[in-house]
């Protein structure tokens, strides 16, 4: 005997309780009366989705999951001969035209003797991943492709995502007394959720007479008012612009003056950073969980009394797809973070995009799909990243929101705290840098609390730490995970590869995307053979519309004729894969966190007795690269170790301070011009340190 489960998904138009008082009055009886040869038919399983596979992805619920059961392969066949009758198929289809999505519902067979899945994964993964993404990209389907040009420029994009991020967030409405969002205790339906979005927006327009295309600064912890605050923002057309919570009162300066912000929404600490730099700024600040210390008037407001008799209203406005929607800072080689403008176009394709990249993997991994969809939980999200970075905001928070899905905020990242919540709030979901995921696969409480309800733990942010693709086949087999590549400037994954392509190869960085063109160059700009490194270039519809904002020079060097140069090097292999080698750009990437060196020499250079520093990373198991400073002192002994550390602490966030600092008397290696060999400083530091 074995099983065949169908997934089914109701029509557009139908609630889901008449889809259910369908499905138990009519279509099993006639399943039932039709198909004999089954030994049992039965509703089983609800709020079973692709969402499980990825955190990115808000493929819509099935709303039915049934259970058939034969006793063999030749009452199968028989049953699916009767099945495609004629006669009996048209009953079949007449009966399902008005309920059923076709393109939604899902037929899988598990338990089966004889395994169609083991047939089906030895093919190559790349092969699997070209024919599902052609089907799910065909026309009629709901990821379809179609070409259009914009801004001079042909690209391909999703038909069927909405225009600006406004109409995407809008489908999260319908969820209502669902929870949305826990932190700390508290629990936020989506009533909640959109009700205070709703209040900000209209306090926004018709208190503080904001306007489309005003920028309107974030500086906070992740607390559910960042998301209720963002998606405010970006539905009345004005420009929201994260900002490194992480970050001390000059990098905060730096990104209010540079986007020009006219208001800013930050939580206690932030104001209090702010506050040091005030004099130089013409900002009004709107204060979330504020403390008695909150001066009243002036310039500042508690979220409290700013929302005090706010309609919940959303102000109507109209937005274009090519308008700006965000400006997220990300550090550049200059030292100075630049902001990468992203248009609402760029946002509804990238977000749509991750969900096509869960649907994807949902066919990929049907089998282990349809194995968890026995547990009966509902898909839920532990979001342990900052909302500042694209990880956090685009493939975490936003999608859950319109999905309706639980998503679980941690204030800060504490591997005891993460397992708990997995515990407590049976937590599906879990994506987060490499070094984190290994701090979680190794922790000692990790086999002592229930983490069953693991169905996706997805590394992600920078190169992952050879033992870990192996770590977690062993400790969480059952769980799909992945890598991917992208940038803030492209807008999230270029590539991906998940499951059992990652098992497979867990050194690529995967597929190309079906919305991107990536071409291989070298030096001179001349593309390169399979196989070759060289610089790595990309097009597509989530490129930054924008470029770099106020920064004409940088955005002509990095975006031109579509195409975004990178800094990174990789190669692409035969079969496709793409491979990250190195960096053009000369940054740092720890535990998932961008460092970018010149910016860190910069503030080194401002201790009196340093006469030169360069910092660069050395390979650490746990963080991928951990920051390494080497100074020549003014004069031999002038300076400690501690010193550096100080002095740094006060001018850079606590990730950008030097783990280890070493000197250098006699000066650096240099070239015939005089330019310090960085490689080879650090490829002696490495050696010395035993990270070669």
């Amino acid at each position: 005997m074995f099983k065949c489960i169908a997934l089914l998904k109701r029509k557009n138009g139908l609630s889901r309780e008449q889809f259910i008082e369908y499905y138990e009055t009519r279509h099993a009886p006639l399943m039932r009366r039709l198909l004999p040869q089954m030994t049992d038919y039965r509703r089983n399983y609800f709020d079973v989705a692709g969402a499980f596979v990825y955190p990115g992805a808000s493929l819509p619920d099935f709303d039915v999951v049934t259970e058939m059961w034969v006793e063999d392969r030749a009452a199968y066949d028989a049953m699916i001969a009767i099945a495609t009758r004629p006669d009996v198929a048209r009953i079949i289809a007449e009966d399902e035209e008005h309920f059923l999505d076709r393109d939604q519902t899902r037929m899988l067979i598990v338990d089966e003797r004889r395994s169609a899945q083991g047939q089906e994964e030895q093919g190559e993964v790349t092969d699997r991943i070209a024919r599902i993404t052609a089907m799910l990209t065909a026309p009629g389907a709901l990821f379809e492709l179609t070409e259009q040009t914009f801004a001079g420029e042909k690209y391909r994009y999703y038909k069927n995502a909405p225009a600006n991020l406004r109409d995407m967030m809008a489908a999260g409405r319908a969820f209502a007394n669902k929870t949305a969002m826990v932190y700390e205790g508290e629990t936020w339906t989506f009533d909640a959720v959109y009700g205070q979005i709703d209040r900000i927006a209209h306090q926004l327009v018709h208190k503080m007479n904001v306007r489309k295309a005003d920028r309107v600064a974030i500086a906070m912890r992740n607390y559910p008012e960042w998301i209720t605050a963002f998606v405010a923002i970006a539905s009345i057309g004005a420009i929201p612009v994260p900002l490194n919570s992480w970050g001390r009162s000059q990098e905060l300066l730096h990104g209010l003056q540079d986007s020009g912000a006219k208001l800013v929404f930050c939580d206690q600490q932030r104001f209090g950073h702010i506050s040091e730099i005030s004099s130089q700024l013409d900002v009004r600040m709107i204060v979330a969980r504020s403390d008695a210390s909150l001066p009243k008037g002036g310039q500042v407001t508690s979220l409290e009394d700013f929302l005090s008799g706010a309609a919940a209203i959303m102000p109507e406005v109209e937005i274009d797809p090519e308008d700006l929607a965000m400006i997220m800072y990300s550090s550049g080689t200059t030292g100075r973070p630049k902001g990468v403008a992203w248009s609402h176009r760029n946002f509804a394709q990238t977000m749509f995009n991750y969900e096509f990249l869960g649907a994807l993997v949902a066919r990929l991994e049907e089998h282990r799909i349809a194995r968890f969809a026995s547990k009966g939980l509902e898909a839920s999200d532990l979001l342990a990243v900052p909302l500042f970075h694209t990880n956090g905001l685009c493939s975490t928070s936003l999608p859950a929101l319109r999905a309706g899905r639980k998503v679980t905020m941690m204030y800060k990242w504490n591997v005891e705290r993460a397992l708990d919540y997995i515990q407590e709030q049976r937590i599906t979901t879990v994506k987060v840098a490499p070094s984190m995921t290994l701090e979680l696969l190794d922790s000692p409480k990790f086999g002592q609390v229930d983490t069953s309800s693991l169905f996706t733990l997805g590394p992600g942010g920078s190169a992952h730490p050879s033992r870990l693709s192996a770590l977690i086949a062993t400790k969480c087999p059952e769980v799909i995970s992945g890598a991917g590549w992208g940038t803030t400037e492209t807008g999230g994954a270029v590539s991906s590869i998940f499951g059992t392509g990652y098992a497979q190869y867990p050194r690529s960085a995967g597929v190309i995307g079906p919305l991107y063109d990536v071409k291989i160059c070298d030096e001179t700009g001349k593309e390169v053979p399979a196989g070759q490194p060289g610089e790595i270039l990309v097009r597509g519809v989530t490129i930054a519309a924008g470029g770099y904002w106020n920064r004409p020079e940088a955005t002509a060097e990095s975006f031109a004729g579509g195409w975004y140069r990178t800094g990174d090097v990789g190669y692409l292999d035969a079969k496709g894969l793409l491979y990250i080698t190195d960096r053009i750009k000369d940054m740092v990437i720890r535990g998932g966190e961008n460092i970018y060196c010149v910016e860190v020499e910069n503030a080194i250079h401002e201790h009196p007795l340093v006469a030169e520093g360069v910092v660069f990373g050395v390979p650490r198991d746990i963080w991928g690269e951990e920051l390494v400073a080497a100074i020549r002192p003014k004069s031999e002994g002038a300076l400690t170790a501690q010193d550096i550390k100080d002095h740094m602490t006060e001018r850079v966030a606590g990730f950008k301070v030097p783990a280890h600092v070493v000197f250098y008397t006699q000066g650096f290696p240099r070239s015939p011009m005089g330019k310090i060999l960085k490689r080879q400083l650090r490829d002696e530091v490495a050696r010395a340190m035993g990270r070669a």
